[in-house]
């Protein structure tokens, strides 16, 4: 939203980068929108993204570019899980264009299994891990 997170764009433009273009395709300009929702190498990622979650009983219904972008808001149950994923995979987008390496979903993957296996030794010492377990029942079934 404030334009803190530098892309080739802005970083060519304060002559930083050599180039302005995307890091994944090379063929337009890299801004936060293309960089996020509009590059090919991008919407791949966001089809797996969908696949997956829905595999898991999550309803994305393919999350729309503002939703990406932004989050997903209204009176879903799984509100904050769908934006905690949604926050994850542009993260892993980002860490993909840094390292210069395709955006894999993969990746993706183990950062949100590192991440449960983190939280579950978090509710474990706090012993609360049912209530942990009750909470993210459906990321619990990958």
């Amino acid at each position: 939203l404030h334009r803190i997170l530098f892309t080739n764009s802005a970083l060519f433009k304060m002559k930083i980068s050599a180039t302005p273009l995307c890091t994944f395709c090379g063929l337009e300009s890299e801004t936060v929108e293309h960089l996020f929702v509009v590059c090919e190498y991008v919407k791949s990622f966001w089809e797996a993204f969908t696949a997956w979650g829905n595999s898991l009983g999550i309803d994305l219904n393919k999350p729309t570019d503002q939703e990406i972008m932004l989050r997903i808001t209204g009176n879903r149950d799984d509100c904050k899980l769908v934006n905690h994923l949604l926050i994850l995979g542009k993260q892993t987008l980002f860490y993909c264009r840094q390292k210069k390496l395709s955006p894999m979903f993969s990746l993706f993957h183990l950062r949100v299994q590192r991440i449960m296996e983190i939280e579950k030794i978090i509710a474990t010492k706090r012993d609360k891990l049912l209530i942990h377990l009750q909470s993210g029942t459906k990321l619990y079934l990958f």
